[in-house]
């Protein structure tokens, strides 16, 4: 059964039939692949599905192939009125830390008349040097139970149409075990895992939580199966709380999907109907923002910058701070000694900085002491609420959290909150200081967090982050 991995799509029911006018690959198992054949090379046969996928089979496999121009099929479309998952084809444009495109997105959600649902997943990653194309496909029987999951992974010179390396992992569910075969330009392999209980993919799992409605506090933990990592996984998602946000100018009110990864925390913001608005596919370095096929295509063409940079760093290179979304946007002046942000629509700004009047053998604490009292000089009335040790990626730092009051138009006074987290780094001082309205501190220190948690504190280390692909080419 592992033997016929090689078959991209996973086909334990008839795949559903296609308009008329496109080819039919009949398989040997009974099962049918219909959409148009891209290549034949060989012993390889390479299908584009009408959904919009792209699968490969081992030539054995086929036992007959039947062209468009004798193909006379004709689709009943399945009612959609389930509330999980519901059929959509949607795409996105992929742009990086740097506000330049870097790629598309392309997601699919059908279901065929047997009940299975096909959800899927095309990219594509461009840079100077390559092109790296991903698929991802899973099955889910008509009770929203995972059947099968697909990915595969290619890449090539760009403007070469060959390809140079390819992987693919293809894992299907059978008798209480998960059977997973990979094949990749260094060989073949096999294995096989139990079965959890409550076994998910990355992408039926992505799809009912986006629509679940949950308003649970604490992060749920899900057993998956990831096919592009190769391996089951425990991940947590927290779904439901929401904010306010500047999007596309306007401030609206966004639900939240935030994932914990191995590479850390991606969020998500949907509107109420569970619609993906802005999605982080690794943290602010890589991002997925909705649009139509032909200006994704277009920007990851053309990678003419058009979105806002998430990445600022110092004239002089020396540090880079990252910002948590684009309600926050870095001011038009750039210094030696530090960087500048604001989030207009809260009245809040965010600031890092150099503190180059502090002596390199001071002692971090008392460095500490040293700008909480010039900051207390911007700020008359700044209170000390408490003091506490953090570590930031194993840089040691003192934290501050206070308040303080000045005057706003309409009104006598408005609290302002305040914190402050002072770092030694190789015998010099750093300073971020983060404030804005009282009423806004639950999500100022959350963003403060995102901010803290991806501080760039070394020459080496102030470029944009490249994801997957990315990083490899």
């Amino acid at each position: 059964m592992i033997g016929t991995f090689l078959l991209l799509a996973i086909c334990q029911q008839p795949l559903p039939q296609a308009p008329v006018g496109f080819d039919v690959i009949q398989l040997k198992n009974g099962n049918e692949l219909e959409g148009r054949i891209l290549k034949e090379i060989d012993d390889y046969i390479e299908i584009q599905l009408a959904e919009g996928t792209v699968m490969g089979i081992d030539r054995s496999m086929a036992a007959a192939i039947i062209r468009a121009a004798t193909a006379q099929r004709e689709e009943e479309p399945v009612e959609d009125d389930d509330q999980l998952y519901k059929r959509r084809d949607d795409w996105r444009v992929l742009h990086d830390g740097d506000g330049e495109p870097v790629g598309w997105l392309h997601e699919t959600l059908t279901r065929g008349e047997d009940g299975e649902y096909r959800i899927g997943e095309e990219w594509q990653f461009v840079n100077e040097k390559r092109t790296t194309e991903m698929t991802f496909l899973e099955v889910l029987d008509a009770n929203q139970q995972p059947v099968s999951c697909f990915y595969r992974e290619r890449s090539r010179p760009r403007g070469a149409t060959q390809v140079d390396a390819e992987r693919i992992v293809m894992a299907t569910v059978v008798d209480g075990k998960l059977e997973v075969a990979r094949k990749s330009t260094h060989g073949k392999s096999t294995s096989e895992y139990e079965r959890p209980v409550d076994l998910r993919f990355p992408l039926e799992l992505r799809e009912s939580l986006r629509h679940s409605g949950s308003s649970k506090d604490d992060a749920q933990g899900f057993d998956i199966f990831d096919p592009r990592e190769e391996q089951l996984l425990r991940r947590s998602y927290k779904v439901g709380a929401n904010r306010r946000v500047l999007h596309e100018g306007e401030v609206v009110t966004v639900n939240l999907l935030e994932t914990e990864t191995s590479s850390g925390q991606n969020v998500e913001w949907m509107d109420g109907l569970g619609n993906s608005l802005r999605r982080e596919v690794n943290g602010p370095a890589l991002i997925a923002l909705p649009s139509t096929e032909e200006l994704a295509r277009h920007h990851a063409k053309e990678r003419v910058q058009r979105f806002p940079k998430a990445l600022q760093v110092s004239k002089d290179e020396r540090f880079g701070m990252w910002l948590p979304n684009p309600s926050w946007v870095f001011g038009e002046e750039e210094f030696e000694d530090r960087i500048i942000a604001g989030a207009a629509h809260m009245d809040a700004m965010v600031s890092m900085m150099r503190v180059d009047q502090l002596a390199a053998g001071l002692a971090l604490e008392s460095g500490a002491e040293a700008v909480l009292r010039w900051l207390r000089l911007l700020y008359p009335g700044l209170s000390e609420a408490n003091k506490g040790m953090i570590n930031l990626r194993g840089v040691s730092g003192v934290e501050y959290r206070g308040s303080y009051s000045r005057p706003a138009p309409g009104t006598r006074s408005r609290t302002y909150f305040c914190q402050l987290v002072v770092l030694k780094v190789d015998e010099e001082f750093y300073a971020v200081t983060i404030h804005g309205p009282r009423e806004y501190e639950e999500v100022l220190s959350r963003d403060m967090a995102s901010i803290l948690s991806r501080l760039e504190l070394h020459r080496e280390s102030i470029k944009p982050t490249l994801a997957g692909p990315l990083r490899k080419n």
